[in-house]
């Protein structure tokens, strides 16, 4: 498991982007999320966001972003 830390300045580390990217497979893969879709634009944008304020701990990302709504896209 990778050690959770606070990227700085807004700065994410390699170890940050691969939990991100764990992280996100996961909730794609359990909600079927579409690649390439609006919810997974805003999945990804969400967890960025988290990330910036230093939320990198795994299983509190997970949590915080399963639990997103997202709007439907306007049409």
């Amino acid at each position: 498991m990778i050690n959770p830390k606070t990227s700085k300045l807004g700065v994410a580390h390699r170890s940050d982007l691969i939990l991100l990217k764990r992280v996100y497979n996961r909730i794609c893969r359990e909600q079927g999320i579409a690649e390439g879709s609006h919810r997974a634009a805003e999945l990804r944008a969400s967890a960025m966001a988290l990330i910036s304020v230093g939320k990198l701990d795994e299983a509190s990302l997970y949590e915080r972003l399963r639990r997103v709504e997202y709007p439907a896209p306007k049409r």
